[in-house]
């Protein structure tokens, strides 16, 4: 049986699995946990990725002493984030963080370079104002010293990778989630990255889940005292993963996805560019072996979490108090502006009812219940949209990545659409990791096999919609 390292950070935390298949999925073991958040650097806020490669490190050092030999080791990580490395392939500063925004006037003088249609056009993502082109093109604007001497831009799976290896490469699927792709050949496209100054000579080795980086440096086994390990380009982008773990075998199929941010769609074969595509707001994601997610993503996924922190109270005891909670509630229009980055999410939630003529929500059951059915209400909009769009009706929907705990959301989602939600456990984008890594190691030919095997698992339940 083989054994594949997986490390999965996102922007809270970071965890580093070892994980085997068996006859009922892929099988995780958490062997390093660490914390994540960002640091503030002159009023600026970076991550520290050098303590992320540190952490890799030591969990490779105890592994050498335990005699534990991975067949490989794969990096997935949250957001679009990159790193900047000079003409001697030195690291020149770190990544500076999605969480801090880019001025809108940065965005605005973009969109009259090149208009959000047009660029819809050639990536078939929609504007995010927190994708790498549109921070790249803010850092050019506000004359960044690293980024005018910088050879290589790499995400931060690409970053971690290359300090294991000394190989640099490009993830498919963070650089599309960064809108630097073309839709039409999946590749990075010259005219998107000639709009911020830079061409595909500033990255590395483009690269496919399945595809080997390279073997883990002679500095790397010096330090650690393990073999030779080749690391293996997996679905970078976390959600991507998490997506490649749902468990079923059927093509075309409607799901749910939580990672750092929150998304729904439906994952295909083919690239949808359409004027109707743009205007649902719905991004062609490229995902492994020639699969595309067309979805939607989110923009506040963490407005529960910011609320229950403002409440003071946990996400059992929240949960709890909007089960008991009778009174009629208000839908939240969660992607608007008024929820972005408001200075209290309560207050936010509370204005926003008021001014759409809704019940106001006061106590905290009403307000977690007003959250939680504004979610799964965006989430119904977005796969019936997707799924009208495609002409397609899904028997099911999946749920994989984080909050698969919270079944009073999937319970709510489960009612409007009229069903049944089938749930991956949490650590789902570690599990995508993993298939990859097995299919890159010939211990299965294809995705299907591992989905099918991973229908299996003991994690895997169902919700039903209520009678």
């Amino acid at each position: 049986m083989k054994t594949y390292l997986a490390v999965d950070i996102s922007s809270s935390n970071g965890r580093i699995f070892l994980g085997t298949i068996t006859d009922k999925g892929v099988d995780l073991k958490i062997i390093k946990s660490f914390d994540i958040k960002p640091v503030n650097l002159l009023g600026d806020l970076y991550w520290n990725v050098v303590s992320f490669y540190n952490e890799i490190l030591e969990t490779l050092k105890s592994l050498a002493i335990q005699g534990v030999n991975p067949v490989s080791i794969g990096i997935d990580t949250f957001g679009m984030d990159f790193c900047c490395f000079g003409t001697d392939d030195k690291l020149l500063s770190l990544p500076r963080s999605l969480i801090q925004p880019i001025p809108e006037e940065y965005t605005k003088r973009f969109a009259n370079r090149l208009p959000n249609r047009k660029v819809y056009g050639i990536s078939g993502m929609n504007f995010q104002d927190n994708a790498t082109l549109y921070r790249l093109d803010a850092l050019r604007q506000e004359g960044n010293t690293a980024l005018s001497v910088t050879k290589t831009i790499m995400f931060i799976a690409d970053a971690l990778a290359y300090m294991l290896t000394g190989e640099s490469s490009v993830n498919n699927t963070t650089a599309c989630a960064g809108i630097l792709t073309n839709a039409s050949n999946g590749a990075l496209d010259s005219s998107l990255l000639a709009h911020v100054g830079l061409s595909t000579k500033n990255f590395g080795t483009y690269t496919e889940p399945g595809m080997t980086i390279g073997l883990i440096s002679d500095n790397v086994r010096r330090l650690t005292g393990v073999e030779s390990i080749p690391v293996i380009a997996v679905a970078a982008y976390n959600i991507t993963s998490s997506i490649l773990a749902t468990p079923t075998n059927k093509p075309n199929f409607a799901y749910i996805a939580t990672e750092d941010i929150s998304t729904a769609g439906m994952e295909t074969d083919t690239t949808n560019l359409s004027e109707n595509a743009e205007a649902l707001g719905l991004n062609n994601q490229i995902g492994a072996f020639g699969s595309i997610c067309l979805q939607n993503t989110i923009s506040t996924s963490k407005l529960l979490e910011n609320a229950l922190d403002e409440l003071n109270i946990s996400i059992e005891d929240g949960i709890l108090a909007a089960q008991t909670s009778n009174k009629t509630q208000s839908i939240l229009d969660i992607d608007a502006t008024d929820f972005k980055s408001p200075i209290s999410t309560i207050k936010a939630i509370q204005r926003f009812c008021k001014k759409t003529a809704q019940p106001v929500p006061s106590q905290n059951g009403e307000i977690i219940k007003c959250i939680i059915d504004s979610f799964a209400n965006r989430y119904f909009e977005i796969i019936t949209s997707v799924c009208n769009l495609k002409d397609e009706k899904p028997s099911e929907i999946f749920f994989v990545g984080e909050n698969a705990d919270n079944n009073l959301i999937l319970q709510s989602v489960a009612n409007m659409t009229g069903l049944p939600i089938i749930i991956e456990d949490k650590w789902a984008a570690a599990t995508g990791n993993i298939m990859v890594q097995a299919i890159a190691n010939n211990e299965f030919n294809n995705i299907w096999e591992l989905r099918e095997l991973q229908a299996k698992s003991p994690s895997v339940r169902t919700i039903n919609p209520s009678a």
